[in-house]
């Protein structure tokens, strides 16, 4: 059965070239798998409204076919998009939504017919309409300093309120340093599903694309719908049978990147 490897969170920032950037997914995804054999990999792509982030258009995937002679494939699910490489490998992208919630908290949306919101909606409310779609996948993604007090509540509170809900999830990022713990709440996440929806959430820095691909979830399928990805994956993550792995960011580059978002340096 051939092995799949996703990176849940992406978003492709103006920093990064769009060729150059599933170039760099595939040899990471390459890596991760150690297989030699074709494998289907796969990126979890997110717009972010809150500052104007937008999805690529259907002609920028061209730049694939055009720069890196993939083979761009059927694809039947609005928001998904599939090719096939040189290598011989399938890779897909999904297409979501980065919601931001009045207390700064992300909630990912993965398919389904949720819009952007015009204005920020208190977390329990924004959660509640991700989730009430049945055709949506949801994550709430960790980030740094976001889960702790108040806030952490919040998040504690959904993954109790929503636990066995089996189209909510909970997500690491691969953005913590290594003398960061892992989340208490992602462990009883983890305890509950088995997995969690990791990424690589890259900052807007041109470097920061090389991570992507390095870190997310994996599994074996035989039955794998090129047409019907979201489908596909959807079936699986509700079978429970699937990994995470993650490859954390080095200390002094999780250092200095934080230093030029919060600092301006």
């Amino acid at each position: 059965m051939p092995g799949v490897y996703i990176d849940c969170h992406t978003h492709l920032y103006k920093q990064f070239p769009i060729a150059k950037f599933f170039e760099i997914a595939e040899a990471n995804f390459i890596e991760q798998s150690k297989q030699s054999s074709p494998a289907i990999f796969g990126i979890f792509l997110f717009s972010i409204p809150k500052i104007g982030l937008e999805l690529p258009s259907s002609d920028d995937y061209r730049a694939l076919e055009n720069e890196l002679l993939w083979e761009r494939q059927p694809c039947d699910e609005v928001g998904a998009y599939c090719f096939k490489t040189t290598q011989n490998n399938l890779f897909f992208v999904l297409e979501g939504i980065q919601h931001a919630s009045r207390e700064k908290l992300e909630v990912l949306q993965l398919g389904g017919t949720l819009k952007p919101q015009q204005t920020a909606l208190p977390f329990q409310t924004l959660l509640s309409a991700t989730i009430s779609d049945e055709e949506a996948l949801c994550s709430v993604p960790w980030a740094f300093g976001k889960w702790a007090g108040n806030r952490g509540i919040l998040v504690k509170n959904a993954l109790q309120a929503h636990k066995e809900l089996q189209r909510f999830f909970l997500g690491d990022n691969s953005g913590r340093a290594p003398f960061i713990n892992k989340s208490e709440i992602l462990d009883t996440f983890e305890a509950f599903r088995g997995f969690n929806l990791t990424g690589s959430d890259p900052l807007p820095f041109a470097n920061e694309m090389q991570r992507v691909g390095k870190s997310g979830i994996r599994f074996n399928v035989s039955d794998f719908v090129p047409e019907h990805p979201l489908q596909s994956i959807r079936t699986t993550l509700l079978s429970g049978k699937v990994d995470s792995y993650i490859q954390l960011k080095p200390s002094l580059s999780f250092l200095m990147h934080q230093m030029r978002l919060h600092i301006g340096i």
